[in-house]
């Protein structure tokens, strides 16, 4: 495996430090939070709808940007320890597996290879 060089425990402290802030961006961005946001806005009756308007749009135009975002966090982290699991194990041809697979549920969001192969 002189191609692979991975600091098991390394790779650990990064994926709690990642899994630490996504947890932060999911709560940051969930619904309820931006309801309250929105809800702020709503204070001023007729003269200040249209900035909760504006708001909501920018939002709601945004929010498939965060999603693109959370989904390569979460296919990074399943990689990046699928891959460094296979590595532990010896594994080579899983850990590219992983480390494609994590390539592919990013760009797509499409968890379910995770699902199935760990």
């Amino acid at each position: 495996m002189s191609q692979w060089q991975i600091d098991p425990d390394g790779v650990s402290a990064i994926v709690e430090t990642v899994a630490e802030h996504a947890e932060e961006l999911d709560a940051g961005t969930s619904v309820d939070v931006l309801s309250g946001v929105l809800g702020g806005l709503t204070w001023g009756g007729g003269i200040t709808a249209c900035v909760a308007e504006s708001v909501y749009e920018a939002m709601d135009s945004q929010m498939r940007n965060i999603n693109a975002v959370k989904a390569r966090v979460v296919a990074g982290v399943r990689g990046a320890v699928g891959a460094t699991t296979a590595y532990i194990n010896a594994d080579e041809q899983m850990a590219a597996a992983m480390q494609a697979q994590a390539a592919h549920s990013a760009d797509t969001g499409d968890m379910s290879w995770f699902d199935q192969n760990g």
